[in-house]
């Protein structure tokens, strides 16, 4: 289809044709691979005089070095995982996602780790793939260096410089811990600013106004509240020195993880579980700071040594509470409990905002009897909270917990939706496209 006939598609059939074309991408990319395989194996790259066939990719291709790298491994990966291959190669997945799978999936568990990637979005996908890398180097480490020291290098540094225009730069690296440390005091010190700040355009509404920079983007918007942020923090301790370190917990740092996840399990134990139910548990196992990073469980373990540690009492499908028809407004009980479970993130399809949150029924408290209870309770951004009630949204969860937006067109959203796939996806690519004159032969050009 040529670009002239696009603009006057119908928008349910450009949007077929982006996912189509999705689906294509996917299929070529795969086949791309293989060929990149047997040239790498032949060391095609080798006659033009590079060190590598990363290098050669880089410049034949004129792809980043880095992301060179990054096509050879997972080509190199997909060679030991025909499962997974084939599955790609029919378009069924994105290389995001056989990206994330080749970092962690073996002959035994390739299976499983496709299946995950047809059910989950791509970010999820990653931060599942990331723990469960996390628990299997843990695992490693106590089982096969004797509880050495190996890979436990802090990673935490700082430098700072002064730049030739004035300003002064700050960079920053922090471990896990330190960062969720760091990341909370910006939060605290920004929302700080920002009652200022309201405070005063309440007073003088006219002079905010002049001050207040114009045509400000938000991202731009919020790094500058940011650096102010981080200046506060600063003032504030020059101005104060040293506190007192009487006070263990003046703020509060919250960490999602399962309870498998949090007291680890005996080697034996493990072999005992049977195929299903480890797939069960590596699927529901969390332990990430909210809205953050993903943790190693051992700094779960640390910090729930000397840390305040909140219980939630949930039903055999996990589900914290339940106060039923009782009252309309969740408990705070209840709501920290439907944050910790939605890993304090809107759980729409395609949404991560981590920010002013609320609590939906999906089945209204007066109108459809909806009870105030976990199953019924998701967590939402406060602009897809708005979308749901002025288009009369249902939301429902699937056989498999998964959230499906109803629209009144009949539309159906999911957080993973299957790809657009054709029978033959790579042949309907050939139609579309052809070589072009300059990718010819190399070798007269590295000469």
């Amino acid at each position: 289809m040529f670009d002239n006939q696009l603009e006057a598609l119908p928008l349910p059939e450009l949007e077929a044709e982006v996912c189509s074309w999705a689906s294509r991408i996917s299929a070529a990319t795969s086949h791309w691979l293989s060929v990149i395989t047997i040239f790498d194996q032949r060391k095609g790259w080798a006659k033009a005089g590079m060190p590598s066939c990363a290098h050669w990719l880089s410049w034949r291709c004129g792809i980043g070095l880095r992301a060179s790298y990054e096509y050879l491994r997972v080509a190199r990966a997909l060679q030991a995982l025909p499962h997974l291959r084939e599955v790609f190669g029919n378009g069924a997945i994105s290389y995001s996602k056989v990206r994330a799978v080749t970092r962690i999936a073996t002959a035994e568990t390739e299976r499983r780790w496709v299946s995950e990637a047809l059910r989950y979005s791509a970010r999820r996908l990653e931060r599942l793939v990331t723990l469960q890398l996390k628990i299997d180097a843990e695992k490693d480490k106590d089982g096969g260096n004797g509880g050495g020291e190996v890979g436990n290098e802090d990673p935490s540094h700082c430098s700072w410089r002064w730049n030739d225009d004035g300003t002064f730069s700050l960079n920053l690296v922090l471990d896990a811990t330190r960062g969720a440390v760091m990341c909370k005091a910006l939060e605290l010190a920004e929302s700080g600013i920002e009652e200022e700040k309201a405070g005063r355009a309440s007073t003088d509404s006219d002079n905010s106004a002049q001050i207040r920079p114009q045509g400000d983007n938000p991202k731009r918007k919020s790094a500058r509240r940011r650096a102010e942020a981080a200046t506060a923090m600063a003032a504030t301790f020059l101005a104060q020195g040293l506190p007192a370190l009487a006070d263990p917990i003046p703020y509060m740092v919250n960490v999602h993880v399962d309870i498998h996840t949090l007291t680890g399990a005996s080697d034996s134990a493990r072999r005992a579980r049977s195929e299903q139910e480890s797939k069960e548990k590596t699927t529901r196992r969390v332990c990430e700071l909210e809205g953050g990073a993903i943790l190693p469980p051992s700094i779960a373990r640390q910090l729930s040594c000397d840390s305040i540690l909140q219980t939630i009492l949930t039903d055999a499908g996990g589900n914290p509470l339940a106060l039923g028809r009782s009252r309309r407004r969740p408990t705070t009980k209840l709501r920290r409990a439907i944050y910790a479970r939605d890993g304090g993130v809107c759980q729409y399809p395609g949404c991560r905002h981590h920010k002013w949150l609320q609590i939906h029924h999906m089945l209204e408290w007066e109108a459809d009897d909806g009870a105030t209870d976990p199953a019924n309770l998701i967590l939402i951004c406060s602009m897809h909270h708005r979308l749901i009630h002025d288009r009369s949204l249902v939301l429902r969860r699937g056989p498999d917990g998964e959230l499906l937006v109803f629209w009144q067109d009949g539309t159906v959203l999911r957080d993973a939706p299957a790809m657009a796939t054709t029978r033959d996806p790579l042949r309907a690519f050939e139609r579309f496209t052809a070589p072009q004159s300059g990718y010819g032969p190399s070798t007269s050009q590295a000469a």
